[in-house]
């Protein structure tokens, strides 16, 4: 996440940075493409945290089937 985070942080430094100066003349079009654009920084680390998570999750599922169920509830 944080690596998605940062990713978004520098696209939009480099857009505004691409704004102030050769793409001035474009209009403020530009900075709602280059936003969309740096957003797919923050979508792809959700993906990849999400299918971490769903490995992990898989991976205690499996051991928990190969070592038995010793987290069952107290009866009583």
């Amino acid at each position: 996440m944080i690596a998605g985070t940062l990713g978004f942080a520098t696209g939009i430094l480099s857009l505004l940075h691409a704004y102030s100066g050769p793409l001035w003349d474009q209009g403020p079009r530009v900075l709602f493409v280059g936003t969309y654009e740096a957003l797919h920084n923050v979508a792809l680390a959700l993906l990849l945290a999400m299918l971490g998570a769903l490995l992990a999750s898989i991976g205690a599922w499996r051991l928990s089937r190969r070592m038995g169920n010793f987290a069952a509830p107290a009866a009583g």
